[in-house]
């Protein structure tokens, strides 16, 4: 491994991946319901008849998120706003993450500039071009191409920004039909139009 890849902002990312891996699990094994699961899976068109019907195991997490962050209860919260009220985390680590998911949304960005030897993308919103995130990832930063259209949810530290794990890439061409899915559509309706629209017209991409 070259030494691009061992700087110190490196080793906390994937200190931080680690830790949000495993807080994952956590929060699934803790608030995750029959009940959500089922909703996420047929949302999704991911399952028939109680069976999961997966093209890749990048679906399954798919669905976990989806299940994490885009179905809200009678209460209006999802399952990590919940999880944050009654849990802080156990360190330093968990807190800071757990912070920044309850506020994470989602956001169409379009590629800018890539920093491969830092393992960044410096990326601008398409839906709101004030928003500006540079995203720390990287297999993304060493194989996205600029103008690239990438669809995630920013997990906002204050030392780097990661994916949740999951994003959705787009030719530049797909621009419009991107758009028209936005604004027509609620955060979770976005996430499974463009969802969708990643099986059929996406671009397979590989993140960490």
């Amino acid at each position: 491994m070259s030494k691009s890849y061992q700087s110190p902002l490196l080793e906390r990312y994937r200190r931080y991946r680690t830790v949000s891996t495993k807080l994952n699990h956590k929060i699934l094994n803790a608030y995750m319901t029959t009940a959500i699961f089922d909703s996420a899976t047929q949302t999704l068109g991911l399952g028939k008849n109680k069976s999961l019907i997966l093209d890749s195991e990048d679906e399954l997490a798919i669905l976990m998120e989806y299940g994490l962050y885009e179905i809200h209860q009678e209460d209006s919260k999802n399952i990590i706003q919940r999880y944050y009220e009654n849990n802080k985390g156990v360190n330093r680590i968990e807190r800071e993450l757990l912070e920044a998911m309850r506020k994470a949304v989602t956001g169409l960005f379009v590629i800018k500039h890539l920093l491969p030897q830092q393992c960044q993308l410096k990326l601008q919103g398409l839906d709101n071009p004030a928003r500006t995130v540079v995203l720390t990832d990287i297999n993304l930063s060493q194989s996205a191409v600029e103008s690239y259209i990438l669809f995630f949810r920013p997990i906002e530290l204050a030392e780097l920004t990661m994916t949740t794990g999951i994003a959705f890439a787009f030719e530049p061409e797909m621009e419009k039909t991107l758009l028209d899915h936005w604004k027509n559509c609620n955060e979770s309706e976005r996430y499974e139009k463009i969802f969708r629209l990643s099986k059929e017209q996406g671009i397979p991409t590989l993140f960490g």
